[in-house]
């Protein structure tokens, strides 16, 4: 049986995610959004199948937190 291994970058960048509460949102394009909820504020860090790589150029993006909502615009 023959394995395959897929080299990836397993961190975003902190200045692309927004942590709210338990949930953790990286913005990785202007059009993906990849939303998580870690308990105890640990999340997973492994690619998911979708997409691989992570590491793009940061997106221009603003957020804005309300009671509780997280509102994020592209």
């Amino acid at each position: 049986m023959a394995r395959f291994f897929i080299e990836s970058s397993r961190r975003i960048d902190e200045d692309k995610t927004i942590i709210f509460g338990d949930a953790r949102i990286s913005v990785i394009t202007d059009r993906i959004l990849r939303v998580e909820r870690g308990v105890d504020g640990v999340f997973e860090d492994r690619p998911t199948q979708v997409v691989l790589e992570r590491n793009f150029a940061k997106p221009e993006f603003t957020y804005s937190k309300n009671d509780d909502k997280v509102l994020v615009v592209t």
